[in-house]
């Protein structure tokens, strides 16, 4: 029983020295938060309004730089008709399957 504790105490003893000296430097260690970690985002305080909203950080919090709003990208109108003046366009400016209407010309009085 005697050789047991002291084999439990020497393995202790070396798990605890191992612990004690870190093979690196707490200066040269990259400490990042992982996933787990709690992190609370301070308020922002910029003095600008974004429409699309504020960028943020690899934290998840707002930063003071406005989100760029996306470029809306018109798809391809598969239309089976020819529109001599044009497609009529969506609230995007994209062309839509409706023709543009023809303006009525009106001679002037010569």
């Amino acid at each position: 029983m005697r050789t047991t504790s002291v084999a439990v105490a020497v393995l202790a003893s070396m798990a605890l020295s191992t612990m004690a000296s870190p093979t690196i430097r707490d200066s040269e260690m990259d400490i990042k938060p992982q996933a787990s970690d709690a992190y609370e985002c301070s308020d922002v305080m910029c003095m600008m309004h974004c429409e699309e909203g504020f960028k943020q950080d690899e934290f998840g919090c707002d930063i003071c730089e406005c989100v760029e709003p996306e470029e809306h990208k018109c798809p391809e109108a598969m239309c089976t008709m020819y529109c001599e003046e044009g497609f009529q366009q969506d609230g995007f400016g994209c062309d839509i399957c409706k023709c543009v209407e023809p303006e009525e010309h009106k001679c002037s009085d010569v």
